[in-house]
């Protein structure tokens, strides 16, 4: 009895190891992985039957040396990184994982990965290495194609000319494109993998990533105007368009952006907007030439309608010159009245006069005035508004070919006018001195009559 539960129990271990074997086969034809074992007393490798198909290699050859496999059946270029590598796992004891090209008796190349381990004797000398193949030749046709399409992609974003990027959902930068690079000026390096708090000044930063935030909690599309810093330093107007990014289940993992620079379309506007304000002031000031009686009042309304039109001016005043050249105050807003009736100021010491070096032919922007008031002048822009001024756009009235006086706008804040606020200063003294002209014709013509 004991005899037949001996042999029963044997046919049971020798049916379990033979399924473990047909297992094993099926999972290594499943998973295209070939096993191979290296004799190191005989320097000989022995192959599994699917190495023998992957490799083509017929199977009347066995007992082939390693580096006879090395030289007939691995590509060139790839052998002595191979060679390496057999001698890195016989001093550590395994190769994690190399990838390389073999080439069959067809000339067929396949791309093949590898990994071992060593088997060591009982004195730790090594005697087996025991290995795999896998045909990896589809895997990496298909990775090629991945990176060529997204090499593909990039070239085509690359032409744009708006600046693109990607983030993920930390805000972090992943990808973006040239034109980025150049609005930014900064290397490729430096923005990958940053986020708007390192790229940007804060007070820019804080509005990008709330509304980052925004658009990743709430997903869709996003249109916002906002301030851009070039690579110059300077500071634009652009319009934001992002979307988010989601995957196949719906779930927002990132977001895509496009940057369209708006500043010359803003300027423009403005622009627009500034000739039609004084277009409207040239129309107001002709019109009240017949409805004004006394001059004094006419020069206000100059002065009033220059402060409207040039941006940032927050004081100013009309002089005249009188016979001894001397600059006589005849209107003023902001200024002290009752001090400017008599105030007297010598053309040649005047801000002007030093920045024109007396040629009175056209307005100019007068920058870093307390630095001239304290080397060139005394103190003689005091004010009600107790402001400092530190910027003054000054500009000649010419009547019949002379210099009639001088229309000064001030600001507290320096280097604050730009060409465009001198374009309208310059379309205003001319439309000035044709008024004063025509008052002039006016008054003469009501003393004749």
């Amino acid at each position: 009895m004991s005899i037949f539960c001996k042999d029963s129990s044997s046919s049971k271990s020798d049916k379990l190891l033979k399924e473990k074997k047909v297992s094993l086969k099926l999972a290594q034809r499943i998973a295209n992985i070939c096993i191979w074992e290296w004799d190191y007393s005989k320097d000989r490798l022995y192959f599994s039957e699917e190495i023998y198909q992957v490799c083509e290699i017929n199977e009347d050859l066995e007992n082939i040396s390693p580096q006879a496999f090395i030289d007939n059946f691995i590509c060139k270029e790839y052998r002595d990184m191979v060679k390496d590598a057999l001698k890195e796992a016989l001093k550590f004891g395994r190769i994690e994982e190399i990838e390389y090209k073999i080439v069959k008796n067809t000339k067929e190349e396949r791309w093949v990965r590898t990994n071992c381990e060593v088997i060591y004797d009982d004195d730790n000398e090594p005697y087996k290495v025991i290995g795999t193949i896998q045909d990896i030749t589809e895997w990496r046709d298909r990775e090629v194609s991945i990176q060529e399409n997204l090499e593909f992609l990039q070239s085509v974003i690359d032409t744009l000319p708006n600046p693109i990027f990607y983030k993920d959902l930390r805000g972090i930068y992943r990808h973006c494109n040239t034109e980025l690079i150049k609005f930014l000026g900064i290397e490729h390096k430096d923005i990958i993998d940053s986020s708007v708090y390192d790229i940007y000044p804060k007070e820019l930063a804080d509005i990008y990533y709330r509304a980052d935030n925004e658009l990743i909690e709430n997903g869709g599309k996003q249109t916002y105007e906002a301030k851009f810093t070039f690579n110059d330093g300077s500071l634009k107007d652009v319009i934001f368009n992002k979307a988010a990014i989601t995957d196949h289940e719906g779930i927002t993992t990132g977001l895509v952006g496009v940057v369209i620079d708006i500043t010359e379309r803003k300027i423009g506007e403005k622009r627009v907007q500034r000739l039609l304000k004084l277009k409207e002031a040239s129309l107001e000031i002709n019109q009240a030439i017949i409805g004004i009686n006394n001059i004094s009042d006419l020069f206000n309304l100059i002065l009033e309608k220059a402060l409207n039109i040039i941006e940032n001016a927050e004081l100013g005043c009309v002089l005249l010159l009188d016979k001894d050249e001397n600059l006589q105050i005849a209107a003023c807003k902001g200024y002290d009245e009752k001090r400017a009736r008599d105030y007297r100021l010598k053309l040649r010491e005047t801000f002007f006069w030093l920045v024109t070096k007396g040629e009175f032919h056209k307005a100019v922007i007068i920058n870093d005035i307390q630095d001239l008031l304290r080397k060139e002048f005394p103190n003689i822009l005091d004010n009600n508004e107790m402001i400092r001024v530190q910027s003054s756009i000054s500009s000649p009235i010419i009547v019949g070919g002379k210099l009639y006086g001088l229309v000064n706008v001030d600001s507290s804040r320096n280097n604050i006018y730009d060409e465009m606020d001198l374009e309208m200063m310059e379309y205003l003294r001319n439309q000035i001195a044709i008024v004063i002209s025509k008052h002039k014709l006016y008054e003469e013509t009501i003393y004749l009559s």
